[in-house]
Parts: C-alpha cells; structure tokens; sequence
C-alpha cells in the first residue's frame, strides 16, 4: 500500500509520514480510493491496520471514515491519472 500524490498537489514537507498523519484534518475531503476489487479491497485496508490488532485496526478505519474519503469504481492507474490531473490531492493505493 503506497500514497500516490504529485508535487503540485502537496509539497514534500507536508506529505503524511505515517498512517495517523492521514488523519490530519487537512485532508479531509483530499484523498481518494478504489473500490473497483469489492470487499476484497476494504479487507486488505482492513487487514493492513490491524497489526496493532483488531480492534485498534476498527477504531483507526473509523477515523479514517471522517475524512470523507472519495471511492471510485477506477482502476488502481485511473485513480493515478485523476491525482497526476490535479482532481485529488492524494489517494490511497494498493498495487
């Protein structure tokens, strides 16, 4: 799982560091996903957070839930496309 951002869109100074960083209230409303695998997709997510455990992986995916993340049914280099023409700041990816 990687961040796809451009230079243009955030600068390298304010680029997330970590996971908690996406919850930073700048970006709510700035970053995007692909649904496009179904559930499949939202149990990596899922799976990915929970290293700390089940439940503190949940109560991060709520957290993240607040910041609006935009869902599209694009492929995981249709979604590039749309952060590299400027249409969000950043997106979430998994390639």
């Amino acid at each position: 799982m990687t961040l796809g951002t451009t230079r243009a869109s955030v600068k390298a100074a304010d680029l997330p560091k970590s996971y908690e960083d996406l919850l930073n209230p700048r970006w709510k409303g700035q970053i995007m996903w692909a649904t496009s695998r179904g559930f499949r997709r939202a149990a990596v997510h899922r799976q990915h957070f929970c290293d700390d455990g089940q439940e503190a992986g949940k109560a991060y995916l709520q957290k993240l839930k607040q910041q609006n993340i935009a869902k599209s049914t694009a492929s995981a280099r249709q979604i590039l496309d749309m952060v590299i023409a400027g249409e969000y700041p950043m997106a979430i990816q998994i390639f």
